[in-house]
C-alpha cells in the first residue's frame, strides 16, 4: 500500500515551499500532519498510519486527494 501514485509530483519545490503550501491549504490539523509526514519526511503510508491511528488505505486516499489539492494552488 506504500505505492505513490503522484511521487515526484513537488520534487520542483524547496522543502519551505511545500510546508508553506500545505499550511496555506489544507485546513484540518491531522490532514497536515499527515501530509507533512508524507511529502516533508517521505514516511510510509503505514508509519502515517500507525502514527495517526488509521489504516494504509485511509492514509493513502487522504495523501491522494490533498496532494491534489495543494497542486492546484502551485
Amino acid at each position: 500500500m506504500n505505492k505513490r501514485k503522484n511521487e515526484g509530483m513537488f520534487d520542483h519545490l524547496t522543502t519551505f515551499e511545500i510546508v508553506r503550501a500545505i499550511n496555506a491549504w489544507i485546513k484540518s490539523a491531522q490532514d497536515r500532519r499527515i501530509m507533512l509526514a508524507a511529502e516533508v519526511d517521505h514516511l510510509t503510508f503505514a508509519a502515517i498510519a500507525e502514527a495517526e491511528q488509521l489504516t494504509e488505505k485511509t492514509v493513502s486516499r487522504r495523501v491522494h486527494k490533498l496532494e491534489n489539492i495543494i497542486f492546484k494552488h502551485i
